[in-house]
């Protein structure tokens, strides 16, 4: 059995494992079969178009599964159901060092352009055409920037097919919602700034008229009221956060191709919009989908 070795065709050919690969995998409720007589024996494959945008689905569906890693690494049963997939759907016989091949050059792109957007680099990234953009007149500085930036070579005027799908799998940061305070955090940073303020009020008023230390237990007892309110109110916050929590959890999730199905039907969004509206719901709550499902198509859109 023959390992991969990496060949040279247009600089994304790969040697791969001529055993094929048996198994089962269900994407989107769909069960794939691979068997010996369906894969064709071959040497060696270029990535194209096609392999890309299965790869894209069954990782897509998987990082909703939550088999992506922190950071940009996949779990080895991600890897493992891309390789069947791929293989069922196109009668290949790849293995999980092909899928984290095409993965590097997808990490790649992703490294060179979020470099390109975001440090002042000097070089225009077109959203549109999916490519960064550099003149004639830029050409110079542009190999100067390769000199110190290898990964960047060939990468300028050139079109980065699925760019959408790699910002979606190869991104390190994953949505979290808005990042406001909970319930309990809220109550505590409130009770901190009214007893600021309360303690500002009596050393004023202590300074304007002297007396004795008695006048100060009004603000003590109102103090420990409150404390106890704050940690009542908290313990109840708490609880229903936990209630809510258990409440998602039980809650089954719809993949992330019967999100993109959904919102892939939407007139009018470009590929850019459906991806990042497919990674808002695959991070949100069940019940917001469950509602875009639900409405008629004229309202999708709003």
């Amino acid at each position: 059995m023959k390992k991969g070795v990496t060949a040279s065709n247009k600089g994304r050919a790969e040697f791969i494992d001529v055993q094929p690969s048996v198994g089962t995998y269900i994407l989107g409720g769909t069960s794939v079969n691979t068997s010996n007589e369906a894969i064709k024996y071959k040497k060696y494959i270029s990535w194209n178009k096609e392999m890309d945008n299965h790869l894209a689905k069954v990782l897509t569906d998987q990082m909703a599964q939550g088999n992506k890693c922190d950071g940009d690494t996949w779990k080895p049963q991600a890897l493992q159901a891309a390789v069947i997939y791929l293989n069922s759907k196109l009668h290949l016989n790849l293995t999980k060092d092909n899928i984290k091949n095409r993965l590097k050059n997808w990490k790649k792109y992703y490294g060179v352009v979020s470099d390109v957007q975001t440090k002042q680099s000097g070089f225009t990234w077109d959203d549109e055409r999916k490519m960064i953009v550099v003149t004639s007149d830029e050409w110079s500085s542009w190999s100067a920037y390769v000199e110190s930036h290898p990964d960047a070579k060939g990468m300028q005027n050139k079109m980065i097919e699925h760019w959408d799908d790699i910002v979606l799998l190869c991104g390190k940061d994953r949505a979290t919602g808005q990042g406001a305070e909970n319930i309990k955090e809220g109550l505590e940073a409130m009770a901190e700034d009214e007893e600021t303020e309360v303690n500002s009020i009596s050393v004023t008023g202590a300074r304007a008229r002297p007396s004795s230390s008695t006048n100060f237990m009004p603000n003590k007892k109102k103090k420990l009221k409150r404390d106890s309110l704050v940690e009542a109110i908290g313990m109840i916050a708490t609880s229903f956060q936990d209630f809510l929590a258990s409440k998602k959890k039980n809650e089954e999730k719809p993949s992330g191709i019967e999100i993109y199905e959904v919102v892939s039907m939407i007139s009018g969004l470009t590929s850019h919009e459906v991806f990042k509206v497919v990674r808002k719901l695959m991070n949100g709550d069940v019940e917001q989908f469950k509602l875009l499902k639900s409405l008629p198509d004229e309202k999708k859109r709003d």
